[in-house]
């Protein structure tokens, strides 16, 4: 048998990283103290049995600092088995004592000469941009040489997206804006990744918070499970049905929970699933409504992650950062004036969507003077004739991009009937100076996806500027309004035009006419007798 020693008088470094880098940037921003339950000398023992070499090492002269005398048995007997438990109850005695650390951790690494002993570290405090779950407390042999220690680290992510009108069952589109039309449904995926906990944690508190605009209502979620990131189902099997929860809104088999609140939509998941699962994905859908904005801002839908960054669930907790997309609603307008350029009120059309044949859409006017688009023919006022105003204007808004025809079915007084159907395709453009480059609307009025750095770690902003972000213009088929002219008096016989003065005074000839000649004929009969 062979021994070998360490000098006790030495002194080493401990040099903390993250697990899923081998870098401090996950921990960078967090703060430890350490402390030395005990030192010791660091002998190794070679044996040789068969002609087989055996090295152990082996800790000799250990003394238990008198700060954790109290655990003196523990630590001179710990093994691996005994080693979570000696170091929560090391961590119990330091926060009740006051016990004064032997080093701090800052940015990762330990500058204090350290000597061979057995070491406590606990973090005192989370970077407050710090997204990650981390071990918060750990024991450390320190041997005769400068160590690295991994800190136990897990990402906690954050993202939504549109699922796209135009997806289909072969390719799911997801983006970051879409256009649809009021009273129409617009589903977001969101995708939360979960942290890794102890498995002896209780009461994890794991909440995914979405809030919707005034111009959007909620109507339902559902919400899948993985236990691989990718394969999303109720129970991390496959074939399985995913849980939908509409109206109740209660807790669906002790998985999740899901509460509302105005616009805010909140589902916590239990303690069993965020332990049991390692990605959650939830379909949500809204429909957008009557107060929905035609500008610039559209009407955004917002999603945050609440949950613990404590790994062992002790009630500390970390917000992401917003996660943002936006859905817009079109505005079309039409000018009506005369062949003399004379701005023409009173004059009322019916749109149709899609083709000149189709139903006419229905609308109710607002107390600005725009119509309002809806689909529930029966609501208050709605109604299918839209009248030029004053200027000769009808203002349309909460359309989707499309083909829509416009025909005139009442005529100003004086002026003829327009006797076609008009082009009034909405389409939306983006101006060159969006706030982001590369951001547009295409012909559908969808948009393309964006900061993708919403997975909301390292306090990322993720998509919290994209509002306005799209600098949109709606346009019909040939500008930014179509302009439809009437002409005086083609239309015969007119309605008040100059086609029925000629007609009245004509009716008036005929009679004056027919008079005279009774007046004669009387006279004439009267000389007979």
């Amino acid at each position: 048998m062979i021994r070998g020693g360490g000098n006790s008088s030495s002194t080493y470094t401990i040099t903390l990283t993250g697990s899923s880098s081998e870098s401090t940037a996950e921990i960078s921003s967090n703060t430890y103290n350490v402390y030395r339950l005990a030192t010791f000398d660091v002998e190794t023992i070679t044996t040789q049995v068969g002609g087989e070499e055996t090295t152990e090492t082996v800790y000799t002269n250990m003394e238990v600092e008198s700060d954790f005398s109290d655990l003196e048995d523990d630590i001179l007997n710990a093994t691996d088995a005994t080693a979570v438990s000696l170091a929560e109850s090391a961590v119990k005695l330091v926060s009740t004592n006051s016990i004064q650390s032997v080093a701090t951790v800052t940015n990762g690494k330990i500058s204090t000469g350290l000597v061979s002993g057995y070491y406590l570290i606990v973090e005192v405090s989370h970077g407050t941009n710090n997204a990650y779950v981390s071990t918060q407390y750990l024991l450390v042999p320190l041997e005769n040489a400068d160590k690295t220690v991994e800190i136990k680290t897990s990402e906690a992510t954050i993202t939504k997206k549109i699922v796209s009108e135009h997806s289909t069952d072969d390719n799911t589109i997801l983006e970051d804006a879409d256009t649809v039309a009021i009273g129409d449904d617009v589903t977001y995926r969101i995708v939360s990744g979960i942290p890794n906990y102890d498995e002896d944690a209780e009461a994890i508190t794991y909440q995914i918070v979405d809030t919707l605009s005034s111009g959007l209502d909620y109507k339902s979620v559902s919400v899948k499970f993985s236990t691989d990131g990718e394969n999303y189902t109720v129970d991390g099997s496959q074939n399985t049905t995913a849980i939908d929860i509409t109206t109740d809104k209660t807790a669906a088999a002790g998985q999740y929970a899901v509460a509302q609140s105005g616009q805010v939509i909140t589902i916590t998941l239990s303690t069993a699933s965020v332990k049991a699962y390692k990605s959650v994905q939830v379909t949500l859908v809204a429909t957008l409504n009557e107060n929905a904005s035609t500008g610039d801002t559209g009407n955004p839908n917002s999603v945050h992650l609440e949950y613990e960054n404590d790994y062992y669930g002790e009630g500390t907790s970390y917000k992401t950062p917003e996660d943002t997309v936006i859905t817009y609603t079109g505005e079309l307008n039409i000018l009506k004036i005369s062949d003399s350029n004379e701005n023409l009120p009173g004059a009322t059309f019916v749109i149709r969507k899609g083709s000149q044949t189709g139903d006419s859409l229905y609308f109710v006017l607002q107390t600005d003077g725009s119509y309002r688009y809806t689909k529930d023919s029966t609501v208050t006022g709605a109604t299918q004739d839209l009248v030029t105003d004053k200027n000769g204007e009808i203002k349309v808004v909460g359309l989707d991009v499309g083909t829509y025809y416009a025909e005139e079915t009442d005529a100003p007084d004086g002026y003829s009937l327009a006797t076609e159907q008009f082009d009034v395709s909405l389409t939306i453009a983006t101006s060159d100076d969006s706030k982001s480059a590369g951001l547009t609307l295409d012909t559908k009025g969808d948009g393309n996806s964006v900061a993708e750095a919403s997975t909301a770690t390292d306090g990322a902003a993720a998509n919290t500027s994209i509002s306005g972000s799209y600098k949109v213009t709606w346009k019909t088929a040939d500008g930014t309004q179509k302009t439809i002219i009437n002409k005086k008096g083609t239309n015969l016989p007119g309605t008040g035009g100059i086609g029925t003065t000629l007609f009245t005074f004509g009716g008036l000839a005929l009679v004056m006419l027919a008079a005279a000649m009774f007046i004669v004929y009387t006279k004439k009969q009267r000389k007979q007798a």
